[in-house]
């Protein structure tokens, strides 16, 4: 199951509730998620004032343009009333249930009777998370571990979801044998370890020092975006693919083309 780029940018956006996503399943892995509509409950929100969605800088840049958004900002505000909403999905497939709970905006006309029609939902948690792509079972646990929780925060939390990839990187490392310490002295870096990974495998190494850099970011309370975390999960993929699918693959291939050689090779 490769990272559907498309399909995980739709599902950051508004949601119709009668026409989600099609889901991947965490236990099947299949793309067989449907709501249980009669799960969904909703409960209107205490504030509804948002003041984060009026920022000062765009202000700085140009006062009138900054007058004009924060307008449209608040005109747009007044049309919806914020709820908050949890409920159930179900696999179509093999049965499994997820919660998931998050906002929802309903029309204001309809705000004392909330219905599935003209509403808006955006999902923050899923529990168990949503796969953004297959954890084989030939990857370590450890591993599926770290990715699984890195799952867990790609809806809510961009810059958290990057930290649990880094973290992810760290365990891939571990996992190849790279060390932590160098000779028993000083604790190496990522970069570092990343720089030793090299020498075994130049090019994985290289996307993994992307993810570093983004990481990095989410460590330090940078400014990541959804978009960036999906683009991370792409790399990873195809990295743990690479280093503990195809590597045992090309080993075993390359064994047996020697096996045959040996075996028929003519005598000389």
């Amino acid at each position: 199951m490769a990272v559907d780029v498309e399909l995980w940018h739709k599902s950051f956006g508004a949601l119709d509730p009668k026409a989600l996503p099609s889901w991947p399943c965490p236990s099947c892995g299949k793309a067989s998620v449907i709501l249980d509509s009669k799960t969904l409950v909703y409960r209107p929100n205490k504030t509804q004032y948002n003041p984060e969605a009026f920022k000062k800088e765009d202000f700085e840049e140009s006062m009138l343009l900054g007058i004009l958004k924060a307008f449209a900002t608040a005109y747009e505000q007044m049309q919806w009333v914020q709820h908050k909403f949890v409920g159930f999905l179900k696999c179509k497939d093999c049965g499994e249930s997820i919660s998931f709970a998050g906002r929802v905006e309903i029309p204001r006309e309809t705000a004392n009777r909330p219905t599935s029609l003209n509403i808006r939902l955006y999902p923050e948690y899923f529990s168990p998370p949503l796969p953004f792509f297959l954890l084989d079972s030939q990857y370590p646990v450890s591993i599926r571990e770290r990715f699984n929780r890195s799952f867990g925060f790609a809806f809510n939390d961009a810059a958290s979801a990057a930290n649990a990839i880094r973290q992810g990187v760290e365990s891939i490392l571990d996992e190849l044998g790279v060390p932590r310490v160098e000779q028993g002295k000083s604790r190496l870096s990522l970069y570092d370890r990343i720089r030793k990974f090299s020498e075994i495998n130049k090019e994985c190494a290289e996307l993994l020092d992307a993810i570093r850099f983004l990481g990095n970011e989410g460590s330090h309370a940078g400014k990541v975006n959804r978009a960036d975390v999906v683009a991370a999960f792409e790399v990873v993929d195809h990295v743990l693919d690479e280093v503990f699918v195809r590597s045992k693959v090309r080993k075993k291939v390359m064994k047996s083309s020697k096996d045959i050689a040996k075996t028929y090779r003519p005598q000389s």
